[in-house]
């Protein structure tokens, strides 16, 4: 959402990805500058859809676990540009949207 808000020029901001286990995903996502490739598939009208979607809104990826990105963590609780905290018990991750 953030990703096509953006593209659509409605809103201009940046996501820090936050993993909820240590041996999480933050190398290969910070190893790919957060830009990654989404597939949805599904059906519209009983018609079968598929859209690929490059996504760009994500800034990096942090590991709480480790001690200069738990640092990091509390900065950007604490930050100004924060607008937005989302948690997601289903994936893997939580979001921080920064303006």
């Amino acid at each position: 959402m953030i990703n096509k808000a953006n593209k659509d020029g409605i809103y201009q901001g940046s996501i820090v990805l936050c993993q909820p286990i240590a041996q999480g995903l933050k190398k290969m996502i910070n190893d790919q500058d957060g830009v990654y490739t989404l597939a949805m598939r599904g059906a519209e009208n009983g018609t079968p859809v598929e859209n690929i979607e490059i996504i760009t809104s994500v800034s990096r990826c942090i590991n709480p676990y480790e001690d200069e990105d738990y640092d990091e963590l509390m900065k950007l609780a604490r930050s100004e540009y924060l607008e937005v905290v989302v948690s997601n018990t289903t994936e893997a991750f939580s979001s921080f949207l920064l303006s």
